[in-house]
């Protein structure tokens, strides 16, 4: 089974969990998947524990009583005993992202020339949007920046019981907002300074944006191959 049918199958069996059961499941799923681990081997650990759960929920026991107090250690156990990913191979498993970034620049580019023969330049004929490289390169930076302290953030809060409080919320919030501050700062900075820009026509910048999200959805669907 791949690792979809296998999501789709832990869906469906988290059900049968009693609620106590599955809000501790849930954090254990939550912390594995978070680890740097191939996701077909997270996967199947997950379903493996899931019934080893559901098995001894039959006969009245909790998830405390299968997996000790302290969930996380056992979680931890797992994990240490799995292959973990290289530092390529984890950037290989998440090659699809760049090309998501490159078909949402190009599109908005193309929106907003778009917009700007619509309502600002009526009578003008702009044909054209200006892109940096050295831009892109910033945004693919903060962008894997971002998804890197998410993921640890995730891990690191899954089994902890204050996590609707204002300091939970507020920190994930303004570390996103600073990134995202940086995104666009540096594409302003770099199409400021002029350095290695291009003049991109709307035609041209079209077929880059379908022709990337083509690439997003090739690599997005062979991530585990």
């Amino acid at each position: 089974m791949n690792p979809q049918q296998l999501i789709e199958m832990n869906n469906e069996k988290r059900e049968l969990l009693t609620e106590e059961n599955e809000r501790i499941y849930s954090n254990m799923l939550v912390y594995i998947r978070m680890a740097s681990i191939a996701e077909h081997h997270v996967e199947e650990v997950l379903i493996d524990v899931l019934d080893h759960l559901l098995d001894a929920q039959e006969y009245g026991e909790t998830a405390y009583d299968v997996f000790g107090k302290n969930p996380k250690e056992y979680c931890d156990e797992l994990i240490e005993a799995l292959p973990k990913y290289t530092l390529w191979q984890e950037i290989y498993a998440y090659r699809f992202i760049p090309y998501l970034l490159l078909c949402i620049t190009f599109s908005l580019e193309v929106i907003s020339v778009v917009i700007a023969r619509i309502f600002e330049h009526p009578r003008e004929e702009v044909q054209t949007f200006i892109i940096n490289p050295l831009g892109i390169l910033c945004e693919f930076f903060f962008v894997f920046l971002l998804l890197v302290l998410a993921q640890k953030y995730i891990r690191k809060s899954a089994f902890k019981q204050d996590k609707e409080t204002i300091r939970s919320l507020f920190l994930p919030w303004l570390i996103t907002s600073i990134i995202i501050g940086c995104v666009i700062g540096g594409n302003i900075l770099f199409k400021k300074l002029g350095w290695l820009t291009f003049s991109v026509p709307l035609g041209l910048g079209i077929l880059l944006s379908i022709l990337s999200y083509a690439l997003y959805k090739i690599s997005f669907n062979r991530r585990e191959k």
